[in-house]
């Protein structure tokens, strides 16, 4: 036989009004799932694409914490979540156990979290929750005690302030409600939190992301027991959710994305009270000690059946047991379990087929010849093998322009007709041209030689203390040679700012900083002082090179296996990426897979000559996809020449969104199509 008795009841919340906070907050959610214009999300065309898009862990992974922002459990990410988004989730906690919070007493406890969180716009993220409680323990006046429908409500921002590292700040405030009904204005509590986040995956550097969440919690919620005449006991205090004495909490949380359909997760979190009045106890209060102060430790796991969906588990364990008047009691274990949904508002795009008669074929109209000239800018120098597109005619292939930098051959329909040419070491030009109906029509494109394709001069002229020219050894950056009383050190150097090295037998070096610019000779006039000199030293550890020729440093002979190269073809371990979307920049991960490749290609001469073929998703414009796949492709390019690879064995071609591997519909199939691909060309 069951029996239970419950001698009184006591609720602090609204349970009649309840149903109406529900009631209007559901509506919110079918507007935004219903009406998607209402809040839509980035414009594709954007140059800087949503932090999902950017990121290895996908919008799943960036979940929302029990209080609504994202984050893990308790524990709040800085990292607000991509623009235009809501995030929902529903949170159960249930615990048993004996001698909780005073001895001889056993206690149940239930716990209920709703909370909605939306991302308005970049950086800034709103949101709210709702929390109800339910605790019967046998040595309580009464034995139930129950919360309802305390209410929280606050903005969190954040910023990425590097590819791994975003920084934020939250405030919220805690609308309690009070005994019998009604908020209870006088139990307003408030916290303030620091947020960090250390985000390996979004590099690909490591499946592991860290949060570090600092806050200041101020607590008034005993004021909702203020009216009362006695002080509460602790067993009162847990069962109203109560507490005193302000907190300083310290949170740390450990997450790794190991896979798409798995994130498991770790939090320690401890939050230490303030001017603690040692004289005031309730009843059931032991002795404040370290076991007091509230701290906890939660392993949990987090499970996508679908991207948008999470399902977690929990346990908490409590590391506090002497509970004391006035300080959040910690319970020995809760398990937490919850479901979370993360909407995404924007409009879908919905194809139907439409059923037409096809119109009476059109008389075929006349066509005009295009003809043009590929020429260097600055020159005027024709540039032969120079590539010609056409973007947005079907049908046509690309051209490439003679010796004299010409190209012609193509009919096209009377109209504009758009034409780009681009050449190794130059950047891309486009232009417009329209073309008449049976005559010819002609077009020059200038190219402009990209920056790290020009060369600057730097021109060293040695003289004595007398002033009378003097021959000495000169070094800039990683060139070296000789000054004559006849004739000046002359080398050629990229762009940038050095120093030069001047020094001879007999007198002491000189060090002098030189600012070379592209296209331009930098003169310096360096005067010589008796003095000790390192010529000597440097002479015997400088490798032989010809006047004015950089030394080679030898190349390395094996990386660290993130590249192989055979004539058959290449591969590279990790995917090469870019630390934007649409930038060209690429990210220390895939500069150290380069690196490799470009050991690998140095090993390999038998391999005469590759492409790097750079391929985009199909959000945005045509032909501007292709130009940000030419700037990767010839970035990609740069960087192995920078590490070596002869310039004359790399080729570089972007395509834009021509080539997909897969649908462009989902953000996992756009991610695919975002690629770097390297092609043997040549190969003994």
């Amino acid at each position: 036989m069951l029996e239970c008795r419950v001698s009184d009841v006591r609720v602090r919340g609204m349970s009649h009004r309840s149903p109406l906070l529900l009631a209007l907050l559901l509506p919110a959610i079918a507007v935004a799932q219903e009406a998607p214009g209402a809040a839509p999300g980035p414009a594709p065309a954007k140059a800087a694409a949503p932090a999902a898009e950017e990121a290895a862990v996908p919008v799943a992974q960036r979940t929302a914490a029990v209080e609504g922002p994202t984050g893990l459990h308790r524990v709040w990410s800085a990292d607000p979540g991509p623009e235009g988004t809501f995030r929902l989730r529903f949170s159960l906690g249930l615990f048993s156990a004996d001698d909780f919070p005073v001895d001889g007493a056993t206690n149940d406890f239930t716990g209920t979290d709703f909370s909605l969180a939306y991302t308005p716009q970049e950086n800034v993220e709103a949101f709210l929750s709702v929390r109800s409680t339910s605790n019967t323990n046998d040595a309580g006046e009464p034995e139930l005690l129950q919360t309802q429908g305390d209410l929280a409500l606050g903005l969190k921002g954040g910023l990425w302030v590097s590819d791994n590292v975003a920084v934020g700040a939250a405030a919220s405030v805690r609308l309690l409600s009070g005994l019998g009904g009604g908020f209870s204005g006088e139990g307003t509590s408030a916290e303030f939190r620091a947020l960090t986040t250390f985000d390996l995956a979004r590099t690909n550097t490591a499946p592991l992301r860290v949060h570090l969440d600092l806050s200041y919690y101020v607590e008034n919620s005993e004021a909702v027991f203020a009216d009362q005449p006695e002080e509460p006991s602790v067993v009162q205090e847990f069962g109203l959710q109560i507490a005193r004495y302000d907190r300083f909490i310290i949170g740390l949380g450990l997450e790794a994305p190991v896979d798409p359909w798995v994130a498991p997760f770790l939090e320690y979190r401890i939050g230490t009270p303030f001017l603690v009045q040692l004289e005031r106890m309730g009843a059931g209060s032991q002795e404040f000690a370290f076991a007091s102060v509230p701290h906890s430790i939660t392993p949990g796991v987090r499970a996508f059946p679908l991207p948008e969906l999470a399902l977690e588990l929990a346990v908490r364990f409590g590391l506090s047991d002497a509970y004391f008047t006035g300080v959040p009691s910690e319970p020995p274990w809760m398990v937490v379990t919850s479901v979370a949904y993360t909407l995404d508002p924007r409009p879908r795009v919905i194809e139907r087929a439409v059923k037409a008669e096809a119109p009476p074929p059109a008389a075929a109209e006349p066509k005009g010849v295009l003809t043009g000239r590929v020429v260097d800018a600055k020159s005027g120098a024709p540039i032969g093998d120079a590539e010609i597109t056409y973007p947005g005619q079907r049908g046509v292939s690309a051209q490439l322009t003679d010796e004299e930098g010409r190209f012609a051959g193509y009919r096209f329909a009377p109209g504009k007709v758009r034409v780009q040419a681009a050449a190794e070491g130059y950047d891309s030009a486009k232009a417009e041209v329209s073309v008449e109906a049976g005559k010819d029509a002609s077009v020059q494109l200038k190219l402009e030689k990209l920056p790290e394709a020009k060369k600057g001069s730097v021109e060293v002229r040695v003289f004595d203390e007398r002033g009378k020219p003097m021959g000495a050894s000169v070094e800039v950056g990683e060139v070296s040679g000789d000054a004559t009383p006849d004739t000046p050190f002359r080398a050629e150097v990229p762009p940038g700012k050095y120093t030069a090295r001047i020094f001879t037998a007999g007198f002491a070096d000189v060090e002098k900083a030189v600012e070379v610019e592209a296209e331009r000779t930098a003169s310096l006039r360096v005067p010589m002082k008796k003095g000790k000199s390192s010529a000597g030293t440097r002479a015997a550890k400088r490798a032989p090179s010809k006047r004015g020729r950089p030394s080679v440093a030898p190349v390395p002979s094996g990386g660290r296996g993130l590249a192989t190269v055979s004539s058959r073809g290449i591969s590279v371990a990790r995917p090469i990426e870019f630390t934007e979307t649409r930038g060209d920049t690429l990210t220390d991960a895939s500069k150290r897979a380069l690196d490799d490749l470009a050991i690998e290609l140095n090993n390999n001469p038998q391999v005469r000559k590759v492409r790097v073929n750079a391929h985009t998703d199909a959000r945005g414009v045509p032909d501007e996809l292709v130009a940000v796949s030419e700037r990767q492709a010839r970035s990609v390019k740069s960087y192995l020449v920078s590490r070596g690879v002869d310039a004359e064995r790399v080729q570089s071609k972007g395509y834009g969104a021509e080539r997909p591997i897969a649908p462009n519909l989902t953000s996992r199939g756009r991610a695919k199509n975002r690629r770097v691909e390297f092609l043997v060309l040549e190969a003994d």
